[in-house]
């Protein structure tokens, strides 16, 4: 799908998983280290990591951002369903990226939505991932959920 070599690439690739199509960026690519993929916060796009590239590059081989469905490059998704909109929805669709893009074993990053997305793929499909940083992650175990919401419904 790529090539690893050259000092430094910047390019936009966009292809079809399923359901609907996805932009994801090849934000860096040398000939060795390992593959890091890098998922964005709600109502953002992928080009927030740019600042990073400069000492993610030292660390890392190929660097692929992918734009989360309906934001940065990804076209609008037009869900039929609450359930084909769920967070569990979108994880499934960018796993399906991470597989057509051959990006299993990566370690990921993820900001906000991101990091939750990379925990909601791995808990689907443990082994996705060598590892996962995610910051400011929205999760919340079963009980914290629960919690929240009753805390939630007092306050009202």
């Amino acid at each position: 799908l790529f090539e690893r070599g050259s000092p430094y690439t910047y390019t936009y690739h966009t292809w079809q998983p399923f359901m609907s199509s996805l932009t994801h960026h090849f934000l860096g690519c040398k000939p060795s280290g390992p593959t890091l993929l890098m998922l964005h916060a709600n109502s953002l796009h992928s080009q927030v990591f740019r600042p990073m590239l400069d000492v993610l590059q030292q660390h890392f081989g190929i660097i692929v951002a992918i734009d989360a469905p309906g934001q940065g490059y990804s076209p609008p998704w037009n869900v039929q369903s609450q359930e084909e909109g769920s967070a569990a929805a979108i994880a499934e669709h960018v796993y399906q990226s991470i597989l057509a893009l051959g990006l299993q074993g990566c370690f990921v990053f993820g900001h906000s939505m991101g990091g939750c997305l990379a925990a909601l793929i791995e808990a689907a499909h443990p082994g996705t991932f060598t590892a996962i940083y995610a910051y400011e992650p929205p999760l919340y175990t079963p009980s914290g959920a629960q919690a929240e919401a009753k805390r939630g419904a007092s306050e009202a």
